[in-house]
């Protein structure tokens, strides 16, 4: 527990929404433990534990704050900056409710846009294919398992979208894309179940390389399609520095050409919107 809290507490300081990601793999791993068979009280015990390593990981986050605070001088425990430590205990007493009911919708959202904003027809397919497989092969599991491990895998489904997305709880709503990044762990969801049906599955070995394969490509096409988006994302990216660079290259040298201005004292006002895309 002390090794991977102190693991957690190391990530959350890279980047406090990883804290999510660290949830979600714990519930994860209590699914395809419940998928596989294991007992109720082993899957009990191993979430039990993760919950502990959570614990502990907040009380180490918060005493590496404040050693770094002391050695550098900066504090961000007392103020209220944007997405501030400072601000999650006024995001948690103002509404929690309420935002956890928005965390939800949230999610809802984020996938529920998959089918407005993206036109390509495989990538579409390939979400659907893995929606499908989720609720089927989820229900074909819940139908083969003790009432027990039903409710544990019935409760996990029901937290998993808040886990994904308790980064929205704690910081009262104030999100953006990046802080998402645990909804796409979701896939792995379909993986879990496929690979259950494959191996313990008793229906002929046709159906269950089908399904599988089904499942497995269905993720691949949406990593293929994640890399060469991202691809061409940082492409763009490139090319507006380069573009924003070459602009205010020729702007600076248009100022040092006056003989009235002087570099890093004379005051400068750039007036205008868009001015590269229209110029």
């Amino acid at each position: 527990l002390g090794t991977g809290a102190f693991v957690v507490s190391v990530t959350m300081g890279i980047y406090q929404s990883f804290l999510s990601v660290t949830i979600v793999l714990i519930m994860l791993a209590c699914i395809r433990d419940v998928v596989t068979g294991n007992e109720f009280l082993d899957v009990l015990k191993r979430g039990l534990q993760g919950i502990a390593m959570l614990a502990i990981a907040a009380v180490i986050y918060v005493i590496e704050i404040v050693l770094f605070s002391n050695f550098t001088g900066i504090s961000i425990m007392g103020n209220s900056d944007y997405n501030s430590l400072g601000n999650v205990g006024n995001s948690l007493s103002s509404g929690i409710f309420s935002s956890i009911v928005a965390a939800y919708l949230d999610f809802i959202k984020s996938f529920k846009s998959l089918l407005t904003t993206n036109g390509n027809n495989l990538f579409l397919l390939a979400h659907v294919l893995i929606a499908a497989a989720i609720v089927v092969l989820s229900v074909y599991s819940l139908l083969r398992m003790r009432w027990n491990n039903r409710i544990l895998l019935i409760l996990l489904g029901i937290f998993m979208p808040l886990a994904m997305n308790v980064t929205y709880v704690l910081s009262g709503g104030v999100i953006h894309d990046l802080m998402r990044y645990a909804f796409w762990l979701i896939y792995l969801v379909a993986l879990i179940f496929g690979m259950n049906f494959f191996e313990k599955s008793q229906i002929s070995l046709t159906i269950r390389q089908g399904v599988y394969l089904a499942v497995v490509l269905s993720v691949f096409i949406i990593i293929f399609g994640n890399i060469q988006t991202a691809n061409s994302i940082y492409m763009k990216k490139h090319l507006e520095y380069q573009g924003t660079l070459s602009y205010m290259t020729r702007v600076a040298d248009r100022m040092e050409s006056q003989e009235d201005y002087i570099p890093g004292e004379t005051p400068v006002l750039i007036v205008g919107e868009d001015v590269i895309g229209k110029s």
